[in-house]
């Protein structure tokens, strides 16, 4: 989600922002768990925040292979 986030180039190709979609809900749906006072309006804004501010502190740093992000697409 980090890595997409900070690459919008790579966002906008392949239909990667369903995958980005999917990698959110999970990060939503985990914090939905950990956190369990937070609505999901929560969730969302906090899943939001910290991958808007890892995306500005490591973004660059990251790499993925095309291969991993196709595997999440299925």
């Amino acid at each position: 989600m980090v890595y997409l986030k900070a690459q919008p180039e790579v966002l906008s190709e392949n239909n990667n922002q369903e995958v980005f979609d999917a990698v959110r809900e999970i990060q939503i749906k985990h914090r939905l768990r950990a956190t369990p006072r937070y609505t999901r309006e929560d969730a969302s804004e906090f899943a939001d925040f910290m991958c808007e501010l890892e995306a500005k502190k490591y973004g660059l740093d990251y790499y993925v292979k095309w291969e991993m992000i196709d595997r999440l697409r299925y």
